[in-house]
């Protein structure tokens, strides 16, 4: 590792949680990777360790806002889930035992730019492109979604800020929940298709509501969320629009 690195930014992930529930290897592969990744920094020498978590750690939650307390072990509902308990685990471990100084970020479905994967935004705008029906599964599931620009100001804030912070945990999201057909129905808005919504019970693994707290980060991060889900989702199709190749037409 190069003498002039101080700190590592772990964000890497099989992230799906679903998919972890049909392949529960991937979540496997998270924790040998975090495992790793803090060996190689125990042995090359680097003390700080920034890992992104998730607000799935917190399991079903019927709170109006979620703070950073509330994360709990039995609410492991999927195997992506303990993977980033056990995420977290370890981080603590390595910072007890080898002296690893660590922040936790835990991140709240984050979209816009330069994603084409197979999460909801990006699955959305590319079916009511092609005018396929959409399906929800769960009426009322209800996220915060955070924009790209926020998730990446708020990491940046942690660092800038990394050893007043050592060995908290922060949601960085918007503290703003909207239904998954809100989403649905502004991205058809936006792209100008009318496309048919239909409604599947909820998937094995998958929370219903999470909108998070984030007084924690604003108080001792400066943290404060720019730019509104009404204001991101036109951001997000104009960048599908121009780097996206023959997706969008």
């Amino acid at each position: 590792m190069p003498r002039d690195v101080d700190l590592i930014v772990h964000l890497a992930a099989n992230a799906r949680v679903f998919l972890s529930v049909k392949n529960p290897q991937l979540a496997a592969e998270n924790v040998l990777q975090t495992i790793n990744i803090l060996e190689y920094a125990r042995q090359s020498g680097v003390n700080r360790f920034l890992y992104a978590s998730s607000r799935e750690i917190y399991g079903h939650q019927t709170n109006s806002f979620v703070g950073e307390t509330q994360a709990r072990l039995d609410g492991a509902e999927s195997p992506y889930t303990a993977s980033k308990v056990t995420g977290e685990a370890f981080a603590a471990a390595y910072r007890y035992s080898y002296g690893i100084a660590n922040v936790i970020v835990r991140f709240s479905n984050v979209y816009g730019k330069f994603d084409d994967s197979e999460r909801l935004v990006p699955c959305f705008i590319r079916e009511i492109s092609k005018e396929q029906p959409l399906t929800i599964f769960g009426a009322e599931k209800t996220y915060d979604f955070t924009f790209i620009d926020d998730a990446v100001r708020g990491t940046l804030a942690i660092i800038d800020r990394f050893d007043s912070v050592v060995g908290e945990a922060f949601n960085l999201a918007t503290g703003r929940g909207n239904k998954l057909l809100d989403v649905a129905q502004r991205l058809q808005a936006i792209l100008g298709k009318q496309t048919a919504i239909t409604f599947s019970e909820n998937r094995t693994g998958e929370l219903m509501y999470y909108v998070a707290d984030i007084s924690k980060a604003r108080r001792l991060l400066g943290y404060e969320p720019r730019v509104a889900l009404e204001d991101g989702l036109p951001l997000a199709v104009e960048w599908y629009k121009e780097y996206v190749d023959g997706r969008i037409k």
